[in-house]
């Protein structure tokens, strides 16, 4: 996974996490998938895949909440962001170096 790459699929995440809170079982498949290959590149690192855990946590709830919770959840958006952004720093770090 090179920088370009990376940055593209953060962005995805922040795009999938724009859609919530809702019952999304596919955007919540979409965000596993993209939190699979951050997790499985040869540049991951043990600190990338902790935050890639959080983020997928935080997604879960978020793409899997009944509708009469949504409102409250609403006001989690800014720490879902901050999640996805500390993510994004973590592969950008990553992936300034190569694999062996």
């Amino acid at each position: 996974m090179d920088a370009d790459e990376a940055e593209r699929l953060c962005d995805a995440l922040a795009e999938l996490a724009s859609k919530g809170p809702s019952k999304d079982p596919r955007a919540l498949v979409e965000a596993t998938a993209i939190l699979r290959k951050i997790t499985q590149s040869p540049q991951a690192t043990t600190h990338m895949r902790d935050r890639a855990n959080l983020v997928d946590r935080a997604l879960s709830g978020w793409f899997d909440t009944e509708e009469r919770f949504q409102p409250l959840l609403k006001g989690h958006r800014s720490e879902i962001y901050a999640l996805i952004e500390r993510l994004h720093s973590a592969v950008r770090e990553a992936s300034r170096f190569k694999p062996r």
